[in-house]
């Protein structure tokens, strides 16, 4: 069976990480330790701006949220659970725009819903795209003093005019989740100017004081990445640039078959460099498709996402019935291939 998922760590580079695992549980540091220091200098030199390790991508959102005034949040209907739980957390209203044709947050909705109790906008970059709408958004913004916040959970690794996904909004945060091109397992990374950094450490640390930890300075959570995630992360880290070129050979190799067939590929935009978390086309049957492929042995990643926001119960008690049509025409239109580096060439080929 082809799994949708799976890790790339194998031989040598899973016996690196196995060695440095017994070394740190030898060392009796296990949180707080050089590894984590080590990752978030380097994710900081790869991604372009200082970034932190905390323990989730909700976290880290939820973190970012908390430091800036209270007030609504705009986000897209197409996206995860955990940002609308991220947006309640911190103290915000959501408010929901429908998506563009990169799956990015309607530019126009976007416009249309800013108002001077906007305290931020939240872009996801859906599958690894990195919409160009952002640059119209963040325009917009600035005019107001609207921070755009990025969620780069799907896109670490992508970039945008040599821009790279996480450095292009105010701030930004992203998941390193099991399933993510950059993985620890579970963790999560928030990046940002000094301002909301500082607030961020506070916050993912009961908001105790670096100088004095008996004292704690604000209200926060215990948020901290600990060092055998770091580890994880940093193998990972160094493998990232390999691991995005060959889920580059497997999107060219998809995009042609599938065009043989006859199928629409989901358009990515001019100057987008792709991190292929996702592979996305295009069916009419889409959940069909699933269990045709898993009785040959392939099971298909989910979709992103086949029950969008505002048909979520959670979100749907709180804002009420909603309607987005092309959030709702992509979630019921879409299904996407296993995309990973040990599937090159025969599983692939396979799929």
């Amino acid at each position: 069976m082809i799994p949708p998922v799976r890790p790339s760590l194998t031989g040598d580079a899973l016996e690196g990480v196995l060695n440095e695992l017994s070394e740190v549980l030898s060392s009796g540091i296990l949180t707080g330790g050089p590894r984590v220091r080590e990752l978030e200098k380097k994710l900081s030199e790869y991604i372009g701006r200082e970034c932190l390790a905390l323990s989730s991508g909700t976290l880290a959102l939820e973190a970012v949220l908390s430091t800036m005034p209270k007030g609504k949040v705009i986000l897209q209907a197409n996206t995860y659970i955990a940002a609308f739980n991220a947006v309640i957390r911190s103290g915000h209203r959501p408010v929901l725009v429908d998506i563009d044709e990169y799956l990015g947050p309607d530019p126009k909705g976007i416009s249309e819903a800013l108002t001077k109790d906007v305290s931020a906008v939240i872009v996801t970059h859906v599958g690894g795209i990195v919409s160009p709408g952002v640059r119209e958004i963040m325009e917009d913004c600035e005019d107001l003093g609207v921070a755009v916040v990025e969620d780069f959970s799907h896109a670490l690794g992508s970039s945008l005019g040599g821009r790279m996904a996480g450095s292009l909004g105010h701030a930004g945060a992203a998941s390193l989740y099991a399933t993510k091109v950059l993985t620890s397992a579970e963790g999560g990374v928030a990046c940002g100017p000094d301002e909301v950094l500082e607030r961020v450490r506070l916050f993912r640390d009961n908001g105790r004081d670096p100088e004095n930890p008996l004292l704690s300075r604000s209200v926060g959570t215990s948020a901290r990445m600990d060092e055998l995630r770091a580890v994880l992360a940093l193998h990972n880290l160094s493998r990232l640039e390999w691991e995005i070129s060959i889920r580059e050979k497997i999107a060219q190799f998809y995009t042609r078959k599938l065009r043989e067939l006859g199928l629409e590929v989901q358009p990515i935009p001019e100057g987008l460099r792709n991190n292929w978390y996702k592979f996305i086309f295009f069916h009419d049957d889409p959940r069909g498709l699933r269990g045709r492929m898993a009785e040959r042995g392939v099971r298909l990643p989910s979709g992103v996402y086949e029950y969008p926001l505002h048909l979520q119960p959670p979100v749907r008690e709180l804002l009420g019935d909603m309607r987005f049509p092309k959030t709702e025409e992509f979630a019921r239109s879409h299904a996407c291939l296993p995309i990973y580096s040990s599937l090159w060439p025969g599983g692939a080929a396979r799929v």
